[in-house]
């Protein structure tokens, strides 16, 4: 088995949501963080053979670049990455002891109250004006422009009117006039999604966890992310 050049991407970007990850038999991909509020799924181009975990996947890609082109089989055990010059030997962690979403639930927003664009341009300049304006938070609410809902890199503790912020508009809607004076952000450092254009609908439930997905619009690639307990 060889691992294509987009799953190796994509377990890149996953060790950055969770250093370890199991695998299960199939084509899914997913992985959750240690604290539950990030969780990713895809669906990938090879057929795993059996379920393993790697217990520490940045050093697991790590040891794949030390041979060229690998080929890699696969058992419960360990991993033989080879080349016709060169054998690495990577043994496995026992699945039991990493953290992985439950096998027996999907996640599925229960209401869909904000939906809207986020292009890859759009959280590009967002994370430019994070840099520079040195907040943490990005917060959405509504426009005053008809179709369009505001995303704006803020301080949410600061008390002094003046604070400097920066907004986008982009397309899309709010669908519960009730949420709309609440503060609604995530940290910069949860959105931790592959570079590309996404769907991302929030759910906002009375005295419940408020969450996001964020679908990717060219590939099989979805994000869960919790929002703020603010």
């Amino acid at each position: 088995m060889k691992f294509s050049d987009r799953t190796i991407a994509l377990l890149h970007n996953y060790s950055t949501i969770n250093s370890n990850i199991v695998f299960r038999p199939g084509r899914k991909l997913r992985t959750m963080t240690e604290t539950k509020n990030i969780f990713a799924e895809t669906v990938i181009e090879e057929d795993i053979p059996t379920v393993f975990g790697l217990y520490d996947l940045p050093e697991f890609m790590g040891v794949m670049r030390l041979i060229e082109d690998p080929d890699l089989e696969i058992t419960s055990t360990k991993i033989v990455i080879q080349n016709a010059d060169s054998r690495i030997e990577y043994f496995c962690s026992d699945p039991h002891d990493l953290t992985e979403p439950p096998l027996e639930k999907s996640i599925t927003l229960p209401s869909t109250d904000i939906e809207l664009t986020m292009t890859a341009a759009t959280l590009n300049k967002l994370r430019e004006a994070q840099k520079v304006l040195k907040h943490k938070t990005l917060r959405v609410m509504p426009s005053d422009i008809e179709g369009k809902v505001k995303l704006a890199v803020v301080d949410p503790s600061a008390t002094n009117q003046t604070t400097n912020s920066f907004a986008i508009d982009v397309d899309g809607s709010f669908n519960n006039d009730a949420i709309a004076t609440q503060l609604l952000t995530w940290q910069f450092d949860h959105l931790k999604m592959v570079t590309g254009d996404y769907t991302l609908r929030v759910s906002a439930p009375a005295n419940s966890v408020m969450l996001s997905e964020f679908t990717n619009l060219d590939d099989d690639l979805t994000y869960f992310v919790a929002l703020d307990k603010n």
